[in-house]
């Protein structure tokens, strides 16, 4: 192994233990003892700040509704929301991080949706599925702002940067498949199968209008790739 690379690990814990400490005698306590006060204090900052950050998102989204992402600037959304140019800045750096900034709490509950199912059944394949229903109910929830951003530049990068999140929960569940058995199928191509497949049904889903439900999609979906991916998982012959 790298020897700067040990010396330079070694210090950045020594580092971050010594700031744990000094946090810990800050408020002499630890952090599963904070201070009743000061849990209210940091409970009511957080309720502000979730506050704020959702009025900014609602803003830029129905911007992007009526004149495109292009045309709107931080001006508008600030005007939109009633908030200052300082808030935004507080909170973020452009229009763009403000764009992708809901993508973490989206992984946030696909993930929690995943560990729900995977706690309600044995069968493993199932298990793949946990997140799709949440993600087809989200994307009807946002069909006017999809609407206003596919076949542009913005809609692409929005499809990667939910790809990327797909491909990382789907790729848990695969792996963890993959490994109990010889998959004759690489699990990051069953992953990418599986993931550009739910897209796919996004997409044409978004195109196609109301006529079916978040439901009525996802069962679609499973129906068409659960035996797939049952196949890709049996043993190479």
């Amino acid at each position: 192994m790298n020897i700067v690379f040990v010396i330079w690990y070694s210090v950045h814990q020594v580092v971050m233990s010594t700031s744990k400490v000094r946090s810990d005698v800050l408020y002499r306590t630890n952090r599963g003892h904070m201070p009743r006060n000061a849990r209210h204090a940091q409970g009511k900052e957080d309720r502000r700040v979730g506050r704020t950050r959702k009025l900014l998102e609602e803003a830029l989204y129905d911007l992007i509704v009526e004149k495109g992402y292009d045309a709107v600037t931080v001006q508008d959304i600030i005007d939109r929301a009633n908030v200052g140019r300082s808030t935004f800045y507080a909170h973020y750096n452009d229009k763009k991080q403000l764009l992708f900034s809901h993508f973490g709490e989206l992984e946030a509950e696909l993930t929690e949706q995943q560990r729900l199912v995977r706690a309600r059944t044995d069968d493993p394949i199932e298990r793949v599925f946990g997140f799709s229903l949440a993600m087809f109910r989200h994307a009807n929830q946002y069909r006017r702002l999809w609407s206003a951003i596919v076949g542009k530049q913005t809609g692409t990068a929005v499809l990667r940067e939910l790809q990327g999140i797909l491909e990382k929960i789907v790729g848990r569940e695969i792996l963890a498949l993959a490994q109990r058995g010889s998959a004759g199928v690489p699990p990051l191509v069953i992953t990418r199968f599986v993931v550009n497949s739910l897209l796919g049904m996004h997409t044409w889903w978004m195109d196609e209008g109301s006529r079916y439900s978040a439901e009525d999609v996802d069962r679609m979906f499973r129906v068409l790739t659960k035996p797939s991916i049952a196949a890709a998982l049996r043993p190479a012959r």
